[in-house]
Formats: structure tokens, C-alpha cells, sequence
């Protein structure tokens, strides 16, 4: 139940704030270069609370007859995960809204506005819909949401069980992946501005296949 609230939530301010990226850069080139530095922030906080909650949150503990206790079940290390992420979360969300208001105006009385309506948004989905190139996007974004949802639930057993990883070792075998992704996203403007993007996607797509090989 609190995950469909955070989801909702998360989709709620995340529409808003991303499309707020392409009205703000009309640019071609300049609307790839906003996204690649949103990625590169975005997998920086991955890498400090997602990779690095191994050491932050979760490090096992020892106790005094030497017994390992697995970090990931303590329950209170949940409790100050969340607070911690809660009050970081919050704090950004803050800034962004603070640091990007001025920019704002109501288009709502605009001439020739469409879509305010829920009739309006039917009659778009429908469109969308029937747009051979929009499914192939939301089906190879579907399936690749699926794999990373059944990769981030196995992963955190598979490092525990089964490879017998310490914490650090956690930390840096989960973090390679986001190092790859800010990585990818800092080289994505040039290779766009090389290729286009579907070239640059293609090139992305044929690295991730062998890395993941």
C-alpha cells in the first residue's frame, strides 16, 4: 500500500518536473543535455543511498561471540533509511520548486489550448495509441522496467546468500552499474550530436547487451 502511494506520488511530481526540462530548453541539443545532467544527479543520489546504503544503513553487524548479523534484517535500519531518504527527498523537492517558480506562468487561459480534460486526455491516449513507434518505445521501456525490477529484487539476496559479498564489496558490485548509467549519461550530448538519437540509442543498447553478457 505505501508503495503505490510513493509511486503515485512520485509520478504526480515527476511528470510536471521533466516535462519542465523540455519547456524550459526548446533546443534540440540543449533538451539532451539537461536530461544527461538530470540522469548524472540522479544516479549520484543512487549511488550514495542505493549502492552505498550497504555501508550507510545495512553494514552487518558482529557480535561479541563473533556471529555475523546481516544488516538487512534489522528492522530499524528500514526506520532510519527512509527517514533519511524522506527528509532528502523533501529537501530537493523544495529547492527545485523554490529555485524554478519565478519561471512559472498559468497557460490555461492561453487561445487554442487543448487537453485540460479528461475527454481531452481519452482522445490523446487513443492517438498515442495507435502510433506504431509510441508502442515499440513503451514496450522496450516495459520490459526494460520488468528486467530492472526483477534484477533490483534478486540482487540484494544474490549478494548476501549467494556470492558472500561484505559490505564494501556490496556496495561496489552495486554500484558499478549506476557509475556506468552517469557515465553513459555524461557521453549521451556528444554522441546525440555525433549520430542523432537513435544511432546514440542504438550504441546504447548493443554496450548494454554486452555488459549484461
Amino acid at each position: 500500500g505505501m508503495n503505490i502511494v510513493v509511486k503515485t506520488a512520485s509520478t504526480i511530481f515527476g511528470v510536471p518536473y521533466i516535462a519542465l526540462g523540455f519547456e524550459i530548453c526548446p533546443e534540440y541539443d540543449d533538451r539532451a543535455r539537461l536530461q544527461s545532467v538530470r540522469y548524472i544527479f540522479n544516479m549520484t543520489m543512487n549511488l550514495l543511498f542505493n549502492a552505498g546504503g550497504w555501508l550507510i544503513f545495512f553494514g552487518d553487524k558482529r557480535e561479541a561471540s563473533g556471529r555475523v548479523i546481516d544488516g538487512t534484517t534489522i528492522e530499524a535500519n528500514y526506520r532510519h533509511m527512509g527517514l533519511a531518504l524522506a527528509l532528502g527527498v523533501s529537501a530537493l523537492i523544495l529547492i527545485c520548486f523554490f529555485s524554478t517558480r519565478r519561471h512559472a506562468y498559468d497557460t490555461r487561459s492561453l487561445p487554442g489550448l487543448a487537453g485540460n480534460s479528461l475527454k481531452a486526455f481519452a482522445a490523446d491516449m487513443k492517438d498515442i495509441l495507435r502510433d506504431r513507434l509510441a508502442i515499440a518505445v513503451f514496450a522496450y521501456f516495459g520490459t526494460a522496467q520488468f528486467g530492472m525490477l526483477l534484477v533490483s529484487q534478486i540482487q540484494m539476496f544474490t549478494y548476501r546468500f549467494y556470492m558472500g559479498f561484505p559490505d564494501f564489496l556490496k556496495t561496489i558490485v552495486h554500484g558499478s552499474g549506476m557509475a556506468g548509467f552517469a557515465l553513459g549519461s555524461l557521453l549521451a550530448p556528444a554522441l546525440v550530436r555525433r549520430w542523432d538519437k537513435k544511432p546514440a540509442a542504438g550504441v546504447g543498447f548493443a554496450l548494454n547487451l554486452a555488459g549484461s553478457a
